[in-house]
């Protein structure tokens, strides 16, 4: 899994673009466009150098980035963010408070 990570306070959507319809932001669609890059770049030199030791496919992709909990604040913000993030084919967005809970979680279970 190849991972990009930016700051719980990167923000996750751009301005209202019509009523209602908030796309992500300018920093999300950059690290989405620099994980991608990652994911060819790994894959090219696997090509090249063509060597048993490690097996690539086709590697997953995480973005780590924002706080649901400061900007998804309305059904809006939230239902345009997931429609983005659900449609996503080979990347995952999560944001830092989603991993925070998991991480709870999983403490909670194991204790």
């Amino acid at each position: 899994m190849l991972i990009e990570i930016k700051t719980p306070a990167t923000p996750l959507l751009g301005g209202e673009y019509r009523q209602d319809i908030f796309p992500l932001s300018a920093q999300i669609i950059g690290a989405i466009s620099q994980v991608i890059h990652y994911r060819e770049s790994l894959l090219d030199d696997q090509k090249v150098r063509q060597t048993a030791e490690v097996s690539v496919s086709e590697p997953r992709c995480l973005i780590i980035a924002g706080s649901a909990a400061t900007e998804l604040v309305d059904d809006f913000r939230r239902r345009s963010f997931e429609r983005f993030r659900e449609r996503l084919l080979g990347v995952h967005i999560v944001t830092f408070d989603e991993v925070f809970r998991r991480i709870e979680d999983l403490h909670s279970l194991l204790s």
